[in-house]
């Protein structure tokens, strides 16, 4: 029960323009480019990933901090895959990312970027590989009666184990229920 209690109090949304503590949650449509894995060029993934952030947040003004992506998501191959990788992988990235307005008086256009400490696991033969990644992206958010509909779109560059590296790009999508909490 106290820790429910707290957990609430630290996701309580604004009153007015103060700062607190937010759980957010974006999801993205990723498409991934991984060299050098396995013996061959390049394979793509690509499919639905996620976001959740636990942040220092003053809505449409800046947020930061930790960052955990993606939770739950696998991707699946697009094409030939490198022997000893299976038809998926999962891309985990835990980190700091931070998502600034800069202009908040005119316009809610921001943007954000964030590093990360990675693992790609090609759940076979060829096991896990970890680094580091770098992530910017651009986006726009809208108020509609207290809620923030928030698209954007992410880059994510990341070098890992064994020459390993991967570049990812996509839309993300965030939805922020500031009235509700």
């Amino acid at each position: 029960m106290k820790y429910s209690l707290a957990l609430s109090l630290l996701c309580v949304s604004h009153i007015g323009e103060a700062a607190l503590f937010h759980l957010r949650a974006r999801e993205h449509f990723e498409t991934v480019q991984v060299k050098n894995l396995g013996g061959l060029r390049e394979t793509k993934y690509e499919g639905l990933t996620n976001t959740i952030n636990y942040w220092y947040e003053q809505p449409f003004h800046f947020s930061i901090g930790l960052a955990a992506s993606p939770l739950l998501a696998t991707l699946p191959v697009l094409g030939p895959h490198a022997a000893g990788t299976g038809e998926r992988i999962r891309l985990l990235h835990l980190g700091a990312e931070s998502k600034w307005f800069p202009w908040p008086e005119w316009v809610s256009l921001f943007t954000r970027a964030g590093i990360f400490s990675s693992t790609l696991a090609t759940r076979d033969v060829l096991g896990t590989f970890r680094g580091q990644s770098f992530l910017l992206g651009i986006g726009y958010e809208w108020n509609w009666d207290g809620i923030g509909i928030a698209p954007e779109f992410d880059w994510r560059s990341g070098q890992l184990d064994s020459g390993v590296n991967f570049l990812s790009r996509g839309p993300a999508i965030g939805l922020h229920f500031y009235s509700s909490l």
